[in-house]
């Protein structure tokens, strides 16, 4: 599993490397140079942006922040610490998966995948 904090950290450094060679192409008058490091640029950019829009795993996001989609099943946490599976239903808000509504939620996070044992890490061979 990624922690996407650092990688995004580690792009962002990156990204201050690309515009410190970008202010010293466009001072020397090398417009391929430059052409070629504001598009490296802008993919890393386009990069942070799609981790950021992917859904965290084993991070909580607090209800006031946002609320999950409708229906869909998620971890719920609730002001005494509690923590259950269920889901949230627009209008009725949230209820544990055996219908019980539930009160007082505080955060919500996406449910991890199901284990596949054909997957396997991204770089890695089989």
């Amino acid at each position: 599993m990624i922690n996407e904090r650092e990688l995004i950290n580690e792009l962002l450094n990156l990204g201050h490397d690309i515009n410190k060679h970008l202010i010293t192409a466009e001072r020397g008058q090398e417009e391929m140079f430059a052409f070629a490091i504001k598009n490296q640029s802008a993919m890393l950019q386009n990069v942070i942006k799609r981790i950021n829009a992917q859904p965290k795993v084993y991070v909580w996001i607090p209800c006031s922040e946002r609320l999950p989609e409708d229906s869909k099943r998620i971890l719920i946490c609730q002001g005494n610490g509690y923590v259950s599976e269920g889901r949230y239903r627009a209008g009725a808000g949230f209820e544990f998966i055996n219908r019980w509504p539930c009160k007082h939620v505080t955060a919500w996070q996406p449910l991890p995948r199901s284990y596949d044992p054909g997957e396997q890490e991204v770089g890695q061979r089989a």
